[in-house]
Order: structure tokens, then sequence, then C-alpha cells
């Protein structure tokens, strides 16, 4: 896993970079998990996020409408495509909160 996270390439780095940079959080999902758990070379790489589709556009003007109303765009990075899904909590998008909880 280490090795992965290591030689993670530089187009997605620069992805996760700037969800974090613009507040949210990212994280590297599904089958790419998995291959780098086994020590295989992920094929393609999913990410999940606390932004929302609209946001997501707007710090990503390329990104690809794939399923909005599903909470999925896709975003390019050089020769990548990632898929980006918002986080969700039984079958609804999740919203976040700027305000403090109680």
């Amino acid at each position: 896993m280490i090795y992965f996270v290591d030689n993670l390439p530089g187009e997605i780095s620069q992805v996760l970079d700037k969800i974090s940079t613009s507040g949210g959080g990212v994280w590297i999902v599904g089958g790419a998990v998995r291959d780098a758990a086994m020590g295989l070379i992920p094929a393609d790489i999913d990410l999940a996020t606390d932004l929302m589709p609209e946001r997501l556009i707007e710090i990503f003007p390329d990104a690809i409408k794939t399923g909005v109303a599903f909470g999925t765009v896709t975003l390019k990075s050089g020769t990548y495509l990632l898929q980006t899904t918002t986080l969700r909590v039984d079958g609804c998008l999740l919203y976040t909160s700027p305000s403090p909880r109680d």
C-alpha cells in the first residue's frame, strides 16, 4: 500500500490537492484500494469527497457531469479520468454545514 501512495501519479495527486485546498475531504475508494492492498497497480482510480458536485464543477470547469443527480462527476487530469462521488447517507447526498455543531 505504501508503494502505491508513494508512486501515485502527479496528475492524480494534483486533483487530491486541489480538492483538499478547496476545503474538501477526498479519499481513494473502490477497486483501487483493493488492488493496492494486493500489491497491484490499479487500472483506474475512483474518488469519494464531501464536496457537492456543483462545487467540484466550479473547481474543475472541465469536469464531465457523469451523474450529478447521483453525486458523481468525472474529473480530468492529464490522461486520467477520475469518477468522483459525493459521500451519501441513506441514499441521500451528504450535505455539510459550515456552522459549528452543538
